[in-house]
């Protein structure tokens, strides 16, 4: 779950364990960071979830600011994820930036 909004901000969000015991985790998304933010999850058989990766802020897909190289990594990083994994992925975009 998430939420992303003008500027480039917002948050995601994945909870740790079942809808009665689990921990939420927040993970905040600065403002003015453009591209796929990105969040690599495994979920095991007892639905215990554990974050194996996260592109955010400064490690996201910026695919603004160089489009065939950070859509060629994001490409990578997708044909070596594992069969099964869960991904969270939002875009965020300067839509109402100051200079617009």
């Amino acid at each position: 779950y998430g939420l992303t909004m003008a500027r480039g901000g917002g948050w995601m969000s994945f909870q740790t364990g079942s809808s009665k015991d689990g921990q939420p985790t927040i993970i905040e998304l600065e403002p003015n960071r453009t591209g796929f933010h990105v969040l690599e999850l495994d979920v095991s058989s007892k639905q215990q979830v554990r974050l194996v990766s996260e592109h955010v802020n400064r490690d996201r897909f910026n695919i603004y600011k160089d489009t065939d190289k950070e859509t060629n990594r994001f490409a990578r990083w997708v044909e070596n994820l594992p069969t099964g994994r869960v991904v969270l992925i939002t875009i965020t975009d300067t839509a109402i930036a100051a200079k617009r």
